[in-house]
């Protein structure tokens, strides 16, 4: 009887370390859950911090802050170009007593008689020195000699190839009267730009058609737009300074 009573007890101690193992794991269980809904509940509000953080945004419009300024500061550094009145003149080469062209929307438009003779037309303003000019030609080239450019209007014996000038044409860029670059004036070319600076070191900047075609330096002295042609070929100028 003693025997069978000892071991209902061990019977039942057993169970009762089990019940005890139980409620320790669920327990366990429980804090697990607890800490995982404390990490969760924790990385949302970081969450929602991160998105109202009062620094990140002070940072974000920090930086904002500064690619506007930096943009202004480009912006200062482009030139405002203005328009200025600088037609085409009926000053005529050296030597010449004929004037080969017709001028017509306020001698800005230049058209060239029906003649086999190349001829220079020279623009009105002067340019002047540290300052920037655009000069804008609108071409019409149908056919023979096509030039465009800048400088002394001169004793033009080889119109826009000689010492003097720039001359952008259909054989080629010439500076001085050096054949610097093979680049030609093509048929289908309609806008020719020079961008010309005349600061402390001159350059100018050459775009057909909006297509840069290089950066040159110069050395001149008395510059005014100039071109040449022949046959029916015409050209209109246009120019802007920067002020």
């Amino acid at each position: 009887m003693n025997k069978e009573i000892e071991e209902l007890k061990k019977i039942i101690n057993n169970y009762s370390i089990q019940i005890n193992n139980l409620n320790q794991n669920i327990e366990n269980l429980s804090n697990d859950n607890k800490i995982l809904k404390e990490k969760i509940n924790s990385l949302e509000n970081e969450l929602i911090q991160f998105k109202n953080n009062k620094k990140i945004n002070d940072k974000f419009q920090s930086q904002q802050n500064n690619i506007d300024i930096l943009n202004e500061k480009m912006n200062s550094l482009i030139p405002n170009f203005i328009n200025i009145d600088n037609p085409w003149t009926e000053e005529k080469e050296k030597g010449k007593n004929e004037f080969l062209y017709i001028l017509k929307n306020g001698n800005y438009y230049a058209e060239k008689f029906n003649s086999n003779r190349t001829q220079t037309i020279k623009s009105k303003h002067k340019f002047e020195k540290n300052k920037i000019y655009k000069l804008i030609y609108n071409i019409s080239f149908k056919e023979g000699v096509f030039r465009v450019g800048f400088g002394d209007f001169g004793n033009n014996f080889n119109r826009l190839k000689e010492e003097g000038s720039i001359g952008f044409t259909n054989e080629g860029l010439f500076i001085n009267g050096i054949k610097v670059k093979d680049i030609k004036i093509e048929k289908k070319n309609k806008i020719i730009t020079f961008i010309i600076n005349l600061k402390k070191t001159k350059y100018f900047e050459l775009f057909a058609d909006d297509i840069f075609l290089g950066k040159f330096e110069f050395d001149l002295e008395n510059i005014f737009g100039l071109a040449a042609m022949k046959e029916n070929n015409s050209i209109t100028i246009k120019t802007l300074q920067s002020p």
